[in-house]
Parts: structure tokens; sequence; C-alpha cells
């Protein structure tokens, strides 16, 4: 499969996978001892957002129209909770509170860990089959129009 530039594309579901995998890398620069660092990490807080915006407005309403609406809405409850420590940890970069800035990153590199594991095995394995052609369109675009990291 190719994305119409020559450049071999993923699934969908390995592309979100990855994005996960780069946010947890990512959080680890929230717990740099370089101020310089640590701003880079505040970038990565908001790649986190539009990534659950992405979710939310993409995906959800697919698996919410095929029967899975209860763990949509378990997942829309974690992304409240996400959503809250990234206000915190936002929060606490700005009050340069290093402490509460890594107790707070810890909590939700957990509660990430958590929220992705359930994630990735209700969704993201069934996503191909389930994915309609223009959502699928819309989440390649947004990979391959954003994110250089996604060539092979």
């Amino acid at each position: 499969m190719s994305d119409g530039k020559g450049r071999k594309t993923r699934s969908v579901a390995e592309l979100m996978q990855h994005e996960h995998e780069w946010i947890d890398r990512g959080l680890t620069l929230l717990l740099s001892s370089q101020p310089g660092i640590r701003r880079s990490g505040h970038e990565v807080l908001c790649v986190l957002r539009d990534h659950m915006a992405l979710e939310e407005s993409r995906l959800f309403p697919v698996f919410e129209s095929a029967g899975y609406a209860a763990p949509v809405q378990l997942m829309l409850l974690e992304h409240e909770k996400i959503r809250q420590h990234i206000e915190d940890i936002s929060a606490l970069l700005v009050a340069g509170d290093i402490s509460g800035l890594e107790h707070e990153t810890r909590l939700l590199a957990i509660r990430l860990g958590e929220h992705n594991g359930k994630e990735e095995a209700i969704f993201y394995d069934r996503l191909e089959a389930i994915l309609d052609e223009g959502s699928r369109r819309h989440l390649l675009h947004h990979f391959f129009g954003k994110n250089q990291q996604w060539e092979q």
C-alpha cells in the first residue's frame, strides 16, 4: 500500500499504536533535569491531546455504531482523566515545580499504560475490519500530512 508519494503505508492501527509508543517515550522528556528538554516534553502533551481528539472524532463513533458503546464510554471517561493530568502537568511546568512535575508525569505514564493497553486490545485489533473508508483515509492523511516519522 502506498500513500501516493511513493512511501509505503502501514495500517491505521499500526500507526495509532506507533503514536502511543512515541508519546510514551516523549513523556520521559518531562523528567529531564534540563529545562529546554522539559519544554520539548510539553510538545508531547500537545500530540497526546491531538491523538485523543482524533480517536474521539474518527475512531470512537465508528466503534459505537458497530456495537462497542460501553468500551467507547470507558475510553472517553479515561480521556477526561488523562486531560486532567495534562492540565496539571502544564501548570506545574509553568510554575517550575519539578518535584510535582515528576510525580504527575509518572502518574500520567501509569494511566496511559493502562489505558493504551485496553484501547489497543479492544479497538486497534479490530480497527481495519470496522473502519469505514472515509475515516481510514482521514487517519492516514493525519499521519502522513504532519508526521514525516512514518516514512519507511
